[in-house]
């Protein structure tokens, strides 16, 4: 018995001994790639005469990534770097929100209307304190004969918008054309009434269901049928609903039959088709584009994305910036709690880079990098590997993140 006791000690000994090699062989690896960062880095706070004025030049497009969208100090950061990029030519500006109603709000700001951003924007770019001056900026902008172009390139439909815009856009836009009778399409109609359709309508478990969805699916394809055949050339009116009505297909269709990775790679695809129309009504400008980490990896590794296909067109032409932390705090964007983050393991870059670096520091990735895996922070604060400078030309790294404040 004594023996057997030995014997499980002893394996239990060589397994512990093992683990321990093997995390810190890990961590020894991690802290050799924060050392080599040093050499590729820029303060935050000296971005006017950075060699990040320079790594821009050429470049037609900029993605710039937070880890998840209740991060704090992250949107201060962005609204910072994004009023630096508009300095030196990056005029128009792509968030992660509903493609139609980001359109009217920049109407609005090129008519120098009230504004209030929260109609076509996330609470976390439209009321944070931590995007107050972006904002401001971008009002006062408005004025002046070199505004700040404000788009969205999301599908995703918010309720308020639908229950108060859609329906009386959509039928005054219609009611141009002659042939058009609305009764014809009575399942969509009452979708954007009863707002967020696919959810409190074509889901609702009953013998309908399936008959409800299909027919409200096809309504919409006849309505964009019915837009072009009614034109002999398009233009930007009839482009913009087609796109628009396409857009709300979309949505119906993933949230009717698509679910987790399948529903977040349609959106991803979708968010590039917008991107990409949006970007060819400004052949002449320079652009940014402010979305989630996971939208913007620049290779297929988690999924073909937004940044994927991006990557795939732009090529050397475009410019990924993502952001990572230490540890800290954010806001739930679901709750408005705010919430302790999951902190960097000994395992991790993160946990190297806090050691040198108290304020926050752009890192550049170089060649030598893209063939070593590390493990990285970028994905909702897991501690994840992969070959992550693959994913991006440049990262933020924040000590200590903040949450959100409204």
């Amino acid at each position: 018995m004594v023996f057997l006791f030995l014997i499980v000690v002893t394996v239990f000994g060589v397994i512990t001994w093992n683990l321990n090699k093997s995390i810190e062989s890990k961590s020894t690896e991690q802290s050799i790639i924060a050392d080599s960062l040093q050499n590729y880095k820029i303060a935050f706070n000296v971005l006017e005469n950075s060699s990040l004025i320079k790594n821009l030049k050429g470049k037609k497009l900029v993605l710039l990534g937070e880890q998840q969208h209740g991060d704090g100090a992250t949107q201060a950061l962005n609204s910072e770097l994004v009023m630096f990029l508009k300095k030196n030519g990056f005029n128009v500006l792509f968030f992660e929100s509903n493609f139609y109603p980001t359109y009217r709000l920049n109407e609005s700001l090129r008519n120098v209307q009230n504004i209030d951003f929260s109609v076509a924007l996330n609470p976390f770019w439209a009321k944070s304190k931590e995007t107050k001056e972006l904002r401001q900026h971008i009002y006062q902008s408005a004025k002046t004969s070199d505004p700040f172009i404000v788009r969205g390139i999301d599908f995703q439909i918010s309720t308020i918008f639908t229950q108060k815009k859609i329906h009386e856009d959509l039928v005054r836009y219609l009611k141009t054309i002659p042939s058009f009778e609305q009764y014809h399409y009575r399942h969509f109609w009452h979708s954007l009434k009863n707002g967020y359709g696919p959810v409190l309508y074509f889901n609702s478990k009953s013998s309908k269901m399936d008959k409800n969805r299909e027919a409200c699916l096809r309504e919409i394809k006849l309505l964009i049928d019915l837009i072009n055949s009614e034109f002999t050339s398009t233009n930007g009116e009839q482009q913009l609903y087609i796109r628009y009505l396409q857009n709300i297909y979309d949505f119906y269709y993933a949230k009717m039959f698509l679910k987790g990775d399948k529903y977040n790679a349609y959106r991803d695809s979708v968010m590039f088709e917008n991107t990409i129309f949006q970007m060819e009504q400004f052949p002449d400008e320079k652009f940014v584009l402010w979305s989630a980490n996971k939208h913007i990896l620049n290779t297929s590794k988690f999924g073909k994305n937004l940044g994927y296909y991006l990557k795939n067109k732009f090529k050397d032409e475009m410019f990924t910036i993502m952001t990572t932390s230490y540890d800290g705090y954010s806001t739930n964007i679901a709750t408005s709690n705010i919430q302790r983050n999951n902190p960097a393991t000994s395992t991790t870059v993160e946990y190297f880079l806090k050691n040198n670096h108290s304020d926050a520091t752009i890192f550049y990735t170089n060649d030598a990098l893209k063939n070593k895996s590390s493990v990285m922070r970028f994905l909702g604060f897991n501690n994840l590997e992969n070959f992550w400078f693959k994913e991006f030309d440049a990262f933020i790294f924040i000590p200590h993140m903040t949450p959100t404040h409204y």
